[in-house]
């Protein structure tokens, strides 16, 4: 029999019938928290970009919850999946080469905006040879100004009751 003929297998993916799981259970859980990731994040702030576009990332600084931050560069690399989707963003900052890498399906990405594209098309799908670029070719400065499409301010954080104190047990170890 000639390959071309030979059934193409595809792969289940799980789903929920009630409260059952049918299928790949990791994958359709993954397939689960990134549409509810998606519910809460606002399309207009995410424009589709792809690897040697200089883009500008806004996130939500994760050691002061109430401050957005920006980082700006290029796209090195996309790494796929579903929920594990990933880009790294590279840019020099006062000479030092400095790369970030993002989870696309993070709740703390805010936005993402394209600042410039390359004017070839890029061939190659991971751009690793711009480490050992000088810092005058991979230098990338963005102004306040030209992100317009990105949010200006963190949502207000969802409030968190306040912790009851815990009580010692009645067998705790007490100091003669």
């Amino acid at each position: 029999m000639p390959l071309a003929s030979a059934p193409a297998t595809t792969r289940s993916v799980g789903s929920f019938q009630g409260k059952k799981l049918f299928g790949n259970v990791v994958e359709a859980w993954e397939k689960r928290e990134i549409s509810k990731v998606l519910e809460n994040r606002n399309p207009a702030h995410f424009e589709e970009f792809h690897v040697g576009d200089t883009i500008a990332v806004r996130t939500i600084n994760p050691y002061t919850p109430n401050k957005m931050m920006t980082f700006a560069g290029i796209c090195i690399a996309i790494r796929n999946g579903l929920l594990g989707k990933a880009f790294i963003v590279r840019n020099h900052v006062e000479g030092v080469g400095v790369e970030q890498q993002f989870a696309f399906y993070s709740p703390l990405l805010k936005g993402v905006q394209v600042v410039r594209r390359p004017a070839k098309r890029i061939r190659q799908r991971k751009l690793y040879h711009l480490r050992d670029a000088p810092p005058k070719a991979t230098a990338v400065s963005v102004s306040e100004a030209e992100l317009t499409r990105l949010p200006k301010q963190v949502d207000a954080p969802p409030v968190k009751p306040p912790a009851r104190p815990r009580r010692q047990a009645a067998h705790a170890f007490r100091p003669p």
